[in-house]
């Protein structure tokens, strides 16, 4: 006999939760993380700056109170290739204020697009908040990428994020942050 199926509403395993674009010298972004889900994946793209930038914590939600003490852990590891040849650095830090997750400049082309993605498991959960990310360079004189991972080691629930320049120079980006259901 002919039998028909009738699909299930799709669930909503994954959403954005957040998207826009900014140019100023931060990009804050409360209230984007909450119980709902498990896992938040930030992606940061057309970025344009003529600085490094580096990403903060925030917490307290539409307060915008930022965690700025020194308990952010991290290693990025820099690969960059330019006609001259390679080169690999990178960047790590115990007990800083503050996560460094690009090495963006006017030296490796600020007018150039670059990508982040930053992935972020249990954020609302005051247990050592951790991230780790990719980052793609573009420039007219060189290509590249960087891996990063770190914690920011406290005990706080965190509700939101932080991107700022290190010199206080003024930036683009578009951005759009998802959450993910995981069970």
């Amino acid at each position: 006999a002919l039998e028909f199926y009738t699909a299930a509403a799709a669930s909503t395993d994954v959403e954005r939760v957040v998207s826009g674009s900014v140019s100023a010298t931060e990009l804050i972004v409360d209230n984007c993380f909450t119980t709902a889900y498990e896992l938040y994946e930030i992606h940061l793209y057309n970025i344009k700056m003529s600085s490094y930038h580096r990403m903060q914590w925030r917490a307290g939600g539409a307060s915008g109170s930022t965690l700025s003490s020194s308990h952010y852990r991290y290693r990025t590891d820099y690969e960059i290739r330019t006609s001259g040849g390679t080169s690999d650095t990178g960047e790590n830090n115990w007990d800083d204020s503050s996560f460094r997750i690009a090495y963006d400049g006017s030296g490796v082309g600020g007018d150039y697009g670059h990508y982040h993605i930053l992935n972020v498991p249990e954020p609302t959960k005051s247990n050592r908040t951790s991230f780790w990310g990719f980052r793609n360079q573009v420039a007219s004189g060189s290509t590249g990428h960087a891996q990063s991972g770190g914690y920011y080691n406290d005990n706080n629930v965190v509700t939101g994020f932080r991107i700022y320049s290190n010199s206080g120079s003024s930036f683009t980006m578009d951005y759009a942050v998802y959450g993910k259901k995981i069970s």
